[in-house]
């Protein structure tokens, strides 16, 4: 099942995390229509597939500060809307694949800072 962070176009979402742990068995959708933020800190996050900003309209942004991040599937930033992912202070993401502005209308930034990102 999917977890979703700014689920209806006129909606925001935040989800804070610090020295916790998550795991949804399903998408992880941060601005599905909405406006949504995650902000992970020294936190294991387990995931299917990592969504930022997934509709049109959308905005989305991922600041993954330590800790582990693991998704099995694909990272999809800027998927169809105006995404943002960072990755800093030694954060691991292990994922199987990822993209940045999926589509034409997509603008997606991944940033990795002082961290390790390992695609399979």
């Amino acid at each position: 099942s999917a977890t979703t962070i700014g689920a209806l176009a006129s909606c925001t979402g935040t989800l804070t995390l610090a020295d916790s742990s998550l795991t949804v068995s399903g998408d992880l959708d941060v601005g599905l229509a909405g406006n949504g933020t995650l902000q992970a800190t020294d936190s294991t996050l387990d995931v299917q597939e990592l969504f930022v900003a997934r509709s049109p309209g959308s905005t989305g942004t991922a600041t993954i500060s330590g800790g582990t991040t693991t998704v099995h599937e694909e990272l999809h930033v800027g998927a169809l809307s105006t995404g943002t992912f960072t990755l800093e202070q030694n954060g691991i993401l292990n994922s199987d694949k990822g993209n940045a502005g999926f589509s034409a209308a997509a603008n997606g930034t991944i940033n990795i800072i002082d961290s390790l990102w390992t695609v399979t």
